[in-house]
């Protein structure tokens, strides 16, 4: 559920996003890494890809939107360069594609969300830690609003999505930073893990599925 009304920074969120049907599971180790972000980015793999999209929504949900920020390592620099360069060829990893996503979708005002998922433990970051994160905005003309949604869970979610205050229109898009369990961005293979796009029919209250272990935007015309 996303509420149309602004938050002010660091103020709790009330919006509502559920996801059902799906199986909590022990993911032992997920979280460990999100307050570690030197450690998740120098992984190309597909299953950091979930981290790195919580710790974005970690800083979302507790500061100002910031219009624009620079990736330490940009380019090889240890192996968390989120560019990979050779003489031969080069490729972006999972850390550069979230933060792609992101920055596109960024919108001006943060609004209010509530988040319903199933829950896992870790040692970390405590007991009953939800496998769905997100948070939503919208931009500062009104027109469109963008709900980022991490599944941290190895099962795909079937998620609700209800949207208060505002009338939104049928076509919605979803794209979403995914790839095989243990994929990873390499000179061989550097799309493994790859942004998708899809077309979904959104309105007040939709339901959208989201890959295991991804990192989605949802975008949606209001009217």
């Amino acid at each position: 559920l996303v509420d149309r009304d602004p938050v002010q920074p660091r103020e709790d969120h009330r919006a509502s996003a559920k996801a059902a049907d799906a199986t909590p599971c022990a993911q032992h180790g997920l979280l460990e890494h999100v307050f570690r972000f030197a450690a998740v980015t120098e992984e190309h793999q597909h299953d950091r890809v979930q981290a790195v999209g919580v710790d974005a929504d970690q800083v979302f949900e507790r500061s100002d939107i910031v219009a624009m920020s620079a990736v330490s390592d940009m380019v090889n620099g240890w192996s968390g360069g989120v560019i990979q360069a050779s003489r031969d060829g080069v490729f972006v990893t999972p850390t550069y594609l979230v933060n792609q996503l992101y920055s596109t979708y960024l919108g001006s005002e943060r609004l209010a969300s509530q988040v319903e998922s199933p829950t896992f433990d870790t040692t970390t970051e405590g007991k009953a830690v939800l496998s769905l994160d997100a948070v939503a905005s919208r931009t500062a003309d009104g027109r469109h609003l963008f709900i980022k949604a991490v599944n941290t869970d190895n099962h795909a979610l079937s998620t609700l999505v209800e949207i208060r205050g505002a009338k939104v229109g049928t076509a919605g898009t979803r794209e979403t930073v995914s790839g095989q369990a243990g994929a990873a961005n390499t000179f061989r293979t550097p799309h493994a893990v790859s942004i998708w796009k899809e077309q979904f029919r959104a309105g007040g209250n939709f339901s959208v599925t989201l890959p295991s272990s991804s990192v989605s935007v949802l975008i949606v015309d209001l009217q």
